[in-house]
């Protein structure tokens, strides 16, 4: 049955609207003069689109920043996997009427997936991907959304189907995000799409020559493409006792589940580094009860990435809750015997531990593709397409992909970043050539606050400030030469939005143009008129 939700007069072209029908919200999307009815919250997290921004087509999620086509609701960008369920409308006289279907208990949650081809013609050879993370998971995916329906053999180490990393260091290290809702798709979605799935199983070496695989088990499997998105692995401490048990990286499932068993109040945590999972995992194990202590030889933590001001801010924040910091400070050893009791530091002191959590960065593991060259910053150097010729693709944080904001090349570990790049692969692999346009992007919480992060800066020369990050919400700029390359933003999301919106239209104002309490939103609806 069709219902009046709105007037076409009150709902312009480039603006949406939250209706509702029969007790259910939808969306509405004026693009070009032609209205669209969408589920109203994103796909990934179920964050409420009507607070992301539009940007022509691009319906973007104020959260996370995954993207969907506002006419159609197809997934464009990630994080996420799923496209936004989308009703029927028709505008007469003036008025617009959407069409619920009789039955909506099925499009509660919104979701709707992106169109794929099923897969299982024959091929000699299958296109095979080698890592089961973010990467590994959205270049299957591209495969069969680039319209590929041959054999795909998606391998990986562990023996989980691919999960949500993000979910480690919170949700899932907490034990509030349940093991059921871990995985970014069930087995089902492997069984249809015909997808075989190699888990628990190690690749020792790849022959480019002749197209072959070589695990660890002895057993070969030739392949016709391949991508390989191999992540990284955890950097170890090499000091005395660093061995002990209860030490712990915290990368994977099992480290996360390991972590929570040894938590527990009154324990007395020591976190080895103020990284993004250092101080992730210290906010976390402070919340279950443990005293935690942080070490790290930064003078103040994340003044590289953030610089000092948010640094120092950040680090008053996890204080209000209780967390202290050793800064200035590194690991000379470790004590205990049946596991560790002690964290002995260079300056002499010495801190009790009931577990340590070791947070110092990562390796990137590309010891597969040792044949090909490495950049500088340790990836595999990749073109647009994320190829690395010889019939191999490579994606994720073994990656040193072009970046068109600076050109030259970088390497990105993030989440969304990985995603887009696995998507890009797999629908290059499948002969739907697509270029990497993305923008960097990545998020945080610290102490309960969350922090976006739009763009990449090397050295910036000046960091111009909107608001507090002492007191309250804020975004600061990250100002290279005349040009803003990065932003940070916490209780600012739909402006993040907006931002990252203009760094990909490429419509930044420059420094010089920058205004204080600048109306990005409104900067973004005339940019993409």
């Amino acid at each position: 049955m069709r219902h009046v939700v709105a007037q076409l007069a009150d709902l312009h072209p480039g603006s949406k609207r939250l209706v509702q029908v029969q007790g259910t919200d939808v969306l509405l999307c004026n693009i070009d003069g032609v209205v669209s009815a969408l589920h109203p919250k994103c796909t990934h997290y179920g964050a409420p689109l009507i607070d992301g921004v539009l940007n022509g087509h691009r319906l973007v999620c104020p959260w996370h920043h995954a993207c969907f086509d506002a006419r159609d609701g197809r997934h464009l960008e990630a994080p996420g996997c799923d496209a936004l369920r989308t009703y029927p409308v028709d505008v007469e006289g003036g008025q617009i009427f959407v069409t619920l279907p009789q039955n909506t208990s099925h499009a509660s949650d919104g979701q709707h997936p992106n169109p794929m081809v099923a897969g299982g013609s024959p091929a000699e050879r299958p296109y095979v991907v080698v890592g089961g993370g973010p990467a590994g998971q959205h270049t299957v995916e591209g495969l069969r959304q680039g319209g590929y329906s041959g054999p795909i053999t998606l391998i990986s180490q562990e023996t989980h189907l691919p999960y949500d990393r993000t979910q480690v260091s919170k949700g899932f290290l907490k034990g509030e995000r349940p093991a059921s809702k871990m995985p970014l798709r069930p087995q089902k979605f492997y069984d249809e799409h015909r997808v075989e799935l190699l888990l628990g199983k190690t690749v020792d070496r790849i022959d480019t020559d002749s197209h072959t695989l070589h695990f660890a088990d002895g057993n070969t499997l030739n392949y016709a493409r391949l991508c390989v998105a191999t992540g990284s692995t955890p950097r170890r401490l090499e000091v005395p006792g660093a061995e002990l048990p209860a030490i712990y990286s915290l990368r994977t499932w099992e480290d996360a589940e390991a972590i929570r068993s040894a938590a527990g109040k009154g324990k007395k945590a020591v976190v080895i580094g103020s990284s993004f999972i250092g101080l992730e995992s210290a906010m976390v194990l402070a919340d279950l009860g443990c005293k935690v202590t942080v070490v790290s030889p930064d003078e103040v933590p994340f003044e590289k990435v953030f610089g000092a001001r948010i640094g120092k801010a950040i680090q008053s924040w996890h204080e209000a809750n209780g967390i202290c910091f050793k800064l200035g400070e590194e690991v000379s050893g470790f004590e205990g015997v049946r596991k560790v009791t002690a964290v002995r530091l260079t300056s002499g002191s010495k801190l009790p531990a009931s577990l340590v959590v070791v947070g110092i960065g990562v390796q990137p593991n590309t010891s597969l593709l040792a044949d090909l060259p490495t950049a500088d910053n340790g990836g595999i150097q990749v073109d647009e397409h994320q190829s690395a010729g010889q019939d191999i693709w490579v994606a994720g944080d073994i990656a040193s992909a072009p970046q068109g904001m600076h050109g030259g090349h970088v390497r990105i570990e993030h989440w969304r970043v990985a995603e887009q790049q696995g998507t890009v692969a797999g629908n290059n692999m499948a002969g739907a050539r697509r270029t990497l346009m993305s923008v960097p992007f990545f998020w945080t919480n610290q102490a309960g606050k969350n922090l976006r992060y739009a763009g990449h800066h090397r050295n910036a020369d000046n960091i111009v400030f909107d608001g507090s990050p002492e007191d309250g919400a804020f975004i600061a700029y990250y100002v290279e030469g005349d040009r803003i390359s990065a932003a940070l933003g916490h209780g600012r999301d739909r402006e993040l939005a907006a931002i990252h919106e203009l760094m990909w239209l490429g419509k930044m104002p420059s420094a010089e143009e920058l205004k204080p309490h600048a109306d990005w939103v409104k900067l973004l609806e005339e940019a993409s008129r």
